[in-house]
């Protein structure tokens, strides 16, 4: 299977993710690993 495209942001601060979710809404996912 060949993945959907998407784009990837790395936050540099749990604020910086906040917004980011805010600014792209729903089709804002959050990956987390390590």
């Amino acid at each position: 299977m060949i993945p959907a495209a998407f784009d990837y942001v790395r936050a540099g601060s749990a604020d910086e993710a906040i917004s980011l979710l805010a600014e792209h809404g729903d089709e804002a996912k959050v990956l987390a690993g390590g």
